[in-house]
């Protein structure tokens, strides 16, 4: 029952945040999509964040995160992050995806120019969120996703 609960809410919390992305962003024509581009590993190092596994995260409910193994109950491989998990909007026009591989996240919503790569981080003394850059390659900008 409690587990029920915790990834209803986990599963809440994400759409809540999806909802969140795409009431920001308009949508035109058909589609979503992203180029899978980029480096994400150096925004790490810019903002002093170190590594960590998107699996240890309140998301973890809603990924494909390995299964806790027989042994002490800690899960397989953690640090290796997610299976590939793909999300899309399209309600009333909007045009947002959300694919999650490992620990790397790319948020896409091409009809308002806006994309987003990075990788899930720690800073100590803050919460976790993901490390990057918006915009294509040649004019990428530092940015968080929280």
């Amino acid at each position: 029952m409690v587990a029920t609960k915790c990834f209803a809410s986990a599963r809440a919390t994400l759409a809540l945040w999806l909802l969140a992305v795409t009431a920001v962003l308009g949508g035109c024509g058909p589609g979503v999509g992203g180029t899978g581009t980029g480096e994400t590993a150096d925004a790490l190092g810019v903002f002093g964040a170190a590594a960590a596994s998107v699996c240890a995260s309140e998301l973890a409910a809603v990924l494909a995160c390995p299964a806790p193994s027989g042994g002490g109950g800690a899960a397989a491989a953690p640090a290796a992050g997610t299976a590939p998990v793909y999300l899309a909007d399209t309600i009333d026009g909007r045009r947002v995806a959300v694919s999650m591989q490992g620990n790397l996240i790319e948020v896409s919503a091409p009809c308002a120019r806006i994309q987003f790569r990075g990788q899930w981080g720690t800073i100590v003394g803050q919460a976790a969120r993901f490390y990057g850059s918006t915009g294509q390659d040649a004019s990428a900008t530092l940015a968080t996703l929280q």
